[in-house]
């Protein structure tokens, strides 16, 4: 599997040092906007990503003991 190119560590790093810069220019607003955005996408991914694969992995569990 792929690995992330952001950790939703790093991506709020990233999204910290945005903000740090503070800079007066509107852009900095809609930066902080966006970076909301993925972040609760990110937040969703992995929460799904997990899901999926408990559920996936419970699903492998209840067929093997089926063909036992």
């Amino acid at each position: 599997m792929p690995k992330d190119p952001l950790t939703p560590k790093e991506t709020v790093d990233f999204c910290n040092s945005l903000k740090e810069q503070d800079r007066p220019s509107p852009s900095s607003r809609e930066e902080e906007q966006s970076c909301n955005k993925i972040r609760s996408l990110l937040t969703f991914a992995t929460v799904s990503l997990g899901d999926h694969l408990c559920l996936s992995s419970l699903q492998h569990n209840v067929e093997s003991h089926k063909s036992e």
